[in-house]
């Protein structure tokens, strides 16, 4: 009976807590981050962020962060249209933060 219930025990917690099994190690190699404009402080979206040390590349989010393969002493590169591309070193930092001059000046609407 001890058995029965040793086994019914182990097969709960393997099903019901697979996040005990998994290797969950908080020195991962992924780096975090935002990229934002240097003038206007607001988020940019659709931006490449690339990582030449593992040929790793993606783009962030609609809220301007993006998660990405690096490991600390790893040189990022951010590039949109528009903007001009920035590079950051990947640190022990919780998140990374691109700030992307405009390539161009932005003239406001004229209306008559």
């Amino acid at each position: 009976m001890r058995t029965l219930a040793y086994i019914l025990l182990s097969w709960i917690n393997i099903v019901f807590c697979p996040n005990l099994y998994g290797q969950n190690d908080e020195s991962s190699n992924s780096a975090q981050g935002i990229v934002m404009d240097v003038q206007t402080k607001q988020r940019i979206s659709r931006v490449f962020v690339y990582n030449p040390e593992n040929d790793a590349g993606t783009y962030n989010n609609t809220r301007g962060e993006f998660t990405i393969d690096a490991k600390p002493g790893d040189v990022l590169i951010a590039a949109v249209e528009g903007y001009y591309p920035d590079t950051i070193s990947v640190t022990a930092q919780h998140t990374l933060i691109f700030q992307l001059q405009r390539s161009a000046i932005r003239i406001q609407e004229v209306r008559s």
